[in-house]
């Protein structure tokens, strides 16, 4: 990898880390209002960004959704609503 993919690279990182900070403060807004439905929507856009800074991170979809699996199940262990966890875990592939 030359000078400029690695700077190509750390340029795509920042951005996906502004888009992610930049979604949150979506949410934060969208949940401050009295409910629209764009809950959805802001969601969306952080899990999307989410999965795309993983993968330039280093960190492939499966391996990222397989380690959320693992933390899922350690947050069963220790006491955590199950019932929820369980329902993710399961739409995760991870059942």
């Amino acid at each position: 990898m030359d000078g400029l993919d690695v700077t190509t690279q750390i340029k795509a990182i920042e951005l996906l880390k502004c888009e992610l900070l930049s979604g949150l403060a979506e949410l934060y807004e969208v949940l401050r209002k009295p409910a629209r439905g764009e809950e959805r929507a802001a969601l969306a856009s952080l899990l999307i960004n989410l999965y795309l800074l993983s993968r330039r991170l280093g960190v492939d979809f499966e391996k990222l959704t397989e380690e959320a699996v693992l933390k899922l199940r350690r947050e069963i262990l220790n006491g955590r609503a199950a019932a929820d966890v369980e329902l993710l875990i399961k739409y995760l592939g991870g059942a």
